[in-house]
């Protein structure tokens, strides 16, 4: 089953964007992949995807 991505546009404080920045640099990602998983992780994965 094809599961349909919307965009979600948040504003961080950039204390927190540095945050995000460092352990996105530490995995090789990019901010928005750590932010995902990070919502996945703490929402469920409905779509078994990560």
């Amino acid at each position: 089953m094809m599961v349909k991505r919307k965009a979600v546009i948040t504003y961080l404080d950039e204390e927190y964007y540095n945050i995000l920045l460092r352990l996105a640099q530490k995995k090789g990602a990019s901010v928005s992949q750590i932010v995902r998983e990070i919502l996945l992780e703490k929402l469920g994965d409905s779509d078994g995807q990560s």
